[in-house]
């Protein structure tokens, strides 16, 4: 039997380290813009809200996870003294609430273990594809990862013109699992920051 407990501690463990460190690069870069073959560019902004989800994550008030906290909080407090780990949950807000334990914690390792390479080679991106996933817009990524991306949002919910990370896959961006079948693959040719 896995200890649940022990288990998260070290992967939170591990994400405080390679997987923060590239995130904050990311969130201090700016805005990512992709260009590719037969499409717009995409601009891209890397909010701390979006680190725990993006590595499998929900981050709560308190122990009994009961109430939900900002979970731009999460990015900070990992790394904190007094950090505690029996206020985080693997992630399951953005799926059907009556998925097992062992499917949310199975998702949670698969983040876990890209998380780092993804945030620190965005570069190696080869393909944007229209997702297949209804709550994605789109995915950027290659044959080993694919990082969802949805719109982003002004409070009154207005688009920005710009997308957010929603979403870290460890499959192929021409999967079916995250390509819409029907729909045009774009090469990305090109990243640079702005």
């Amino acid at each position: 039997m896995v200890n649940l407990s022990a288990e998260k501690r070290e992967w939170i463990r591990s994400i405080a380290g390679d997987a923060r460190t590239a995130y904050g690069r990311l969130m201090r870069s700016g805005v990512l813009v992709v260009s590719c073959d037969n499409r717009d560019d995409i601009e891209i902004v890397f909010p701390k809200a979006k680190f725990a989800h993006l590595c499998g994550f929900d981050y709560y008030w308190d122990a009994g996870k009961h109430r939900l906290a900002p979970q731009e909080l999460f990015y900070d407090d990992i790394v904190s003294d007094d950090f505690t780990y029996a206020r985080v949950d693997y992630s399951h807000r953005y799926s059907d609430r009556n998925v097992t334990i062992q499917k949310r914690r199975e998702r949670t390792r698969a983040k876990v273990a890209i998380a780092a390479e993804v945030f620190s080679g965005l570069d190696t991106a080869t393909h944007v594809v229209e997702s297949a996933k209804s709550d994605i817009v789109i995915f950027m990524g290659q044959t080993m990862w694919s990082l969802g991306l949805g719109h982003q949002r002004m409070r009154d919910g207005e688009e920005t013109g710009r997308y957010i990370p929603a979403s870290l896959i460890n499959d192929s961006i021409l999967s079916t699992r995250v390509h819409r079948g029907g729909t045009s693959v774009s090469a990305i040719t090109g990243l640079h920051w702005k």
